[in-house]
């Protein structure tokens, strides 16, 4: 039985998820400690962006409309948080794709895997206070 490229390539993005979704996870309680600036804080203007070092790193906020924590004003919102909201869409995306296709049941069950890593991650990093 030959194994479909898909399935390799769903391995090696499966593999990238996680990995990002443990660094996400790590990522999300460093700033919030010293940060003069959290996740959830007002903030003017649209799209500004501040920079946080933290213990060597880096970290990036936006202001931005928070699709996750509060839709209607602007707040500071982490990166990373934007980066997991057009992932989690993608994945969304991908599966809605694979099972109207009619895909293979391991396939489909890949693919919703890494749409629950992807919630998860997002989840993690679009949390107030971060």
């Amino acid at each position: 039985m030959r194994i479909p490229t898909e399935v390799f390539m769903l391995r090696k993005v499966l593999t990238v998820s996680v990995m990002a979704l443990f660094l996400g996870t790590s990522v999300v309680s460093a700033p919030a400690q010293a940060a003069t600036v959290k996740s959830g804080q007002s903030c003017k203007p649209l799209n500004a962006k501040k920079t946080v070092t933290y213990k060597g790193s880096k970290y990036v906020y936006n202001c931005v409309k928070n699709p996750y924590y509060l839709k209607t004003k602007l707040t500071w919102t982490l990166q990373e948080c934007l980066t997991a909201i057009k992932e989690e869409k993608a994945s969304k995306k991908d599966l809605a794709t694979q099972k109207s296709a009619g895909g293979d049941a391991q396939i489909i069950d890949m693919y919703q895997q890494l749409l629950d890593m992807s919630v998860d991650l997002r989840k993690a990093s679009c949390a107030k206070g971060i």
